[in-house]
């Protein structure tokens, strides 16, 4: 063993005083000021090699030297050189080759060369370019690779879903393009990092992916199309990336459970790791297919409550415009958080089967985008809300059928402007019918 690190030695070196000493197995000549070339040329018993951390301009291997040699570390030189003339003669019995922060260039031979013992592999932070080799798939030992900061581009081998082996694969800042392979997520039980950060990816993430609960998973700085599928979002490190994974998927599996959707009459594509929520039954999106529009889940069998949490969760949906979950069986009341859903114009909630019940809430006018509230055929009492009568976007006002009492608000008169449809209808208002409402004589008014 031959061990000079970190002493400041500088100069070249004479490759040919190393091959003399015979029964060499180490040598480590790392952090000093070294340049050159680095001549990996070694007597038989080499097996370690550490030249990291010098200022070596070149390195090369000669064939048929070094046919014990299994760890090879030039990490940290200013190897500047074509890889093809670099890779050329690499030991085949090399476990750990680490090349990374040198400028290696251009792209990976054509016949890059069989290391079926490789079990560690970094090239990281080069010049390199090009595809990555698909000839790595039948590197079956590999544990570590390591191509981040390079020029790589075209896809990722689907094969490297089979090295099962693999705990680290770092593929970031490259500008590889294409989808990610499904395969990756057969990994599941070994990889603890996947890196594919700041590459070029398009597509749907694939819902394999959600099998790597247990592994870290970057995947910002891409083209990827969200929504990510609900198990890739439910990974620690992508949960909380807002543009994979849009708070609206949280809460429609949120308010499918709510619900009970497995009870649905149709709930197609609901929770289909492989659809976008987009595609989902009742679910509306806008163009740009990220935010939820439309709920439009009428006579669909939903059952239980509208409750503060269901408010919270759907208050998220900052770009809901209508809710529709007329003839269900929706129960209990409407709570005061409906006013959070602030971008609403559609509310319907009407014959529910067992009927809604208590007052209807105040925060209901606060809803200032409205132009359509029906609650009808519920069981909603107390008195009308007088504030509705600021809704001054209301076209369709229908409360019929509940037992409302108290007498009618004269503040409705305000919606003579906007209102076509007032149906008051089968209640247990009382009083005189305010002359105010003479003024809404252009609508369809039901009393």
């Amino acid at each position: 063993m031959l061990d000079l690190a970190e002493n400041k030695l500088e100069g070249s070196l004479n490759a040919t005083e190393f091959w003399k000493l015979r029964y060499l197995t180490s040598i480590d000549i790392s952090m000093n000021d070294f340049g050159g070339h680095a001549d990996m040329y070694f007597g038989p018993a080499m097996v370690y090699v550490n030249y990291s951390r010098n200022h070596f301009t070149s390195a090369g291997f000669k064939r048929f030297a070094g046919g014990m040699m299994s760890v090879v570390n030039l990490s940290n030189n200013l190897i500047d050189m074509e890889a093809v003339d670099f890779f050329r003669n690499v030991p085949v019995n090399v476990t750990e080759l680490n090349l990374s922060n040198n400028t290696l260039r251009g792209a990976f031979p054509d016949s890059f060369p069989f290391l079926g013992k490789l079990t560690r592999f970094t090239i990281a932070n080069n010049d390199m370019a090009g595809p990555i080799p698909w000839g790595l798939v039948n590197f079956t030992d590999l544990t570590v690779l390591d191509f981040s900061g390079n020029k790589l581009s075209q896809g990722i081998p689907p094969g490297i879903g089979y090295l099962k082996k693999l705990t680290v694969l770092n593929l970031s800042s490259n500008v590889l393009g294409s989808s990610i392979p499904g395969s990756i997520g057969r990994l599941e039980c070994v990889l603890e990092i996947l890196d594919l950060s700041n590459n070029d990816l398009v597509g749907r993430i694939p819902s394999e992916l959600g099998e790597l609960q247990e592994t870290i998973v970057l995947l910002g700085g891409n083209s990827l199309t969200p929504p990510a599928p609900l198990g890739v979002c439910k990974i620690a490190t992508v949960k909380d990336d807002q543009d994979l994974c849009p708070p609206e998927i949280k809460m429609l599996e949120e308010f499918y459970h709510s619900f009970k959707g497995p009870e649905w009459i149709n709930s197609s594509y609901w929770l289909d790791e492989s659809k976008s929520y987009c595609l989902w039954y009742g679910v509306v999106c806008d163009k740009k297919n990220v935010s939820i529009t439309k709920l439009e889940l009428g006579n669909n069998g939903l059952s239980g409550e509208l409750g503060t949490r269901i408010m919270e969760i759907m208050s998220e949906l900052t770009q809901l415009e209508g809710l529709d979950l007329n003839g269900n069986d929706i129960n209990g009341t409407i709570p005061t958080e409906i006013a959070t859903l602030s971008n609403l114009v559609e509310l319907d909630l009407s014959h529910q089967t067992q009927g809604l019940t208590g007052e209807i809430p105040d925060g209901v006018s606060k809803l200032v985008h409205l132009s359509l509230l029906c609650l009808a055929g519920n069981k909603l009492d107390q008195g009308i809300p007088s504030a509705i009568g600021i809704l001054d976007n209301l076209k369709v006002l229908n409360l019929s059928s509940n037992v409302l009492i108290q007498s009618i608000p004269t503040q409705l008169r305000r919606l003579q402007d906007t209102i076509e449809v007032l149906d008051l209808s089968n209640n247990k208002l009382e009083g005189r019918i305010p002359s105010e409402l003479g003024d809404l004589q252009d609508g369809n008014d039901d009393f």
